[in-house]
């Protein structure tokens, strides 16, 4: 399995929870990019939980305000193809990405 986290969050961790991680990458462009990811269980329900969470910016004052609160603008749409792109996973290596595109429903 891998995971993106933040860098301050990785650094805080102490020595036990860090011997069970294998760090393969820390990006430099001063970005972050955050996936929702459904389960299995709810593979069905995606599309729905897709569509409603790309137009809860247009939906009402308190979709605004959990935007707001979570510090965006809005959700955009992620494909496989920009997950793949990222610098990070590239340095790792394309194969191993791919693996992780394809056990991940992307929202």
């Amino acid at each position: 399995s891998y995971a993106m986290i933040y860098k301050d969050f990785f650094d805080g961790l102490n020595k036990l929870s860090k011997s069970g991680l294998v760090k393969i990458g820390e990006t430099t462009g001063g970005t972050i990019h955050h996936n929702l990811l459904t389960s299995p269980e709810l593979a069905d329900l995606s599309p729905h939980i897709q569509q409603c969470l790309l137009q809860m910016h247009e939906n009402n004052k308190r979709s605004s305000e959990i935007l707001a609160s979570l510090n965006i603008d809005k959700f955009e749409n992620t494909t496989k193809d920009d997950i793949l792109n990222f610098d990070l996973l590239n340095t790792y290596s394309l194969n191993n990405a791919v693996k992780v595109s394809k056990t991940a429903a992307t929202v």
